[in-house]
């Protein structure tokens, strides 16, 4: 299953992902898009390398203070009552400066650990769409 920038999916997880940044710009020193701190590193990055490397780094990238280690946050927006996780995102988001921010339609966006979400998700039910693994879960467990 490819990447459609076009799709319900997408568009409404780019949506969240601009909320998500938006939020945190007005709580932290700098706040910015993985994609936009990678080109910083490495302007030569192609498309297809960015979208890798956003698989272990997330969505974005803060910095709380000038000087402190960043801290990564990979969103996720919640389309329904049940819902499916990458099981790529429980293997490759890890680490302790990692967190995922879930957020659905009219709820408050939650910021959970990559370890506490990785460990829970591992106990999940998992299934293949398209070749690529998921696990099974809901918003109300």
């Amino acid at each position: 299953m490819k990447f459609d920038p076009n799709s319900r999916q997408a568009i409404q997880g780019l949506k969240f992902q601009d909320e998500v940044l938006r939020d945190l710009k007005n709580k932290f020193c700098e706040v910015t898009p993985v994609r936009d701190w990678l080109l910083s590193i490495d302007p030569s990055l192609a498309s297809n390398q960015l979208n890798l490397l956003e698989q272990t780094w997330g969505d974005i990238v803060v910095w709380v203070t000038p000087n402190a280690d960043p801290v990564f946050v990979e969103c996720v927006s919640l389309g329904y009552e049940n819902s499916r996780f990458p099981e790529s995102k429980v293997k490759k988001f890890m680490g302790d400066n990692k967190f995922y921010a879930f957020g659905w339609e009219g709820g408050a966006t939650k910021f959970i650990p990559s370890a506490t979400w990785n460990a829970y998700a591992r106990k999940l039910e998992s299934f293949f769409r398209f070749g690529r693994e998921f696990r099974k879960f809901s918003r109300g467990h």
